[in-house]
């Protein structure tokens, strides 16, 4: 328990500073909050990776148990309450709040993490009981990482060919690109590539198959700010699929 706690407060610590820095650098040097976001989304998914390795947790329960802590803590330090009393709430959630999002960036960012999370808890039960590795959960996990990480900053440097995306419960469309969707497929054959080793041949040649379109196509159709859970959904139905044939 002592090194869970450890690990918590690295996590929680590490991610206020980031937060700050990043929200400083909107508001003081002009920089775009769409990268700013992304360089948080990269956080959020690959730092607490950087603390169980150094604090040697293992536990599947125990690593799902300090992400969803370490974000609850994230979003409560950057809540209305939170930004009207300390500037460092002001600052961190200057990182993420996206003029296109307001006044919903808090409750999409939080609702979509929670569901996000919920879908990897219970991914993790379903494939103890039917035998599918747990390291898999990996592909789909770094997948939507990069993809949707790298698919808002490749769209709005790259982007030429624009296609319109509903918001999550208001009548509102958003911009997304072919050339960031295009990013998604990219990462997803990437991971699945790295990740070959687990499948036999048949099943690997199925998943390059299916995988990186199916995960291209989710993220496209889904709602903006509200990609991960159902790429998670999809990515890992996907996989399970595919190893238990």
């Amino acid at each position: 328990m002592v090194q869970v706690g450890a690990a918590l407060l690295g996590i929680v610590l590490f991610y206020f500073m980031l937060c700050k820095g990043l929200g400083l650098l909107v508001l003081n040097k002009g920089v775009r909050v769409n990268y700013t976001r992304k360089v948080g989304h990269f956080a959020m998914f690959l730092l607490p990776s950087l603390f169980f390795v150094l604090f040697n947790i293992q536990s599947t329960h125990e690593r799902l148990l300090l992400s969803v802590v370490s974000t609850a803590i994230l979003f409560l330090g950057m809540c209305g309450w939170a930004r009207r009393r300390y500037l460092t709430a002001q600052h961190m959630f200057a990182s993420i709040d996206r003029p296109e999002d307001s006044p919903h960036t808090l409750s999409w960012l939080v609702s979509q993490t929670v569901a996000g999370l919920l879908v990897l808890w219970v991914t993790q039960y379903v494939w103890l009981a039917v035998g599918v590795p747990i390291e898999l959960i990996y592909i789909t996990i770094l997948a939507t990482t990069f993809g949707d990480g790298l698919a808002e900053p490749v769209g709005i440097r790259f982007g030429k060919h624009e296609y319109v995306a509903k918001g999550f419960f208001v009548d509102k469309k958003f911009k997304r690109t072919l050339e960031g969707s295009a990013t998604v497929f990219v990462m997803s054959m990437l991971f699945c590539v790295l990740f070959k080793d687990y499948f036999e041949w048949h099943q690997f040649v199925l998943l390059c198959a299916v995988y990186p379109l199916a995960l291209t196509l989710t993220e496209a159709k889904s709602p903006h700010t509200w990609d991960t859970p159902f790429l998670f959904i999809v990515g890992n139905a996907i996989v399970t699929g595919v190893y238990l044939l």
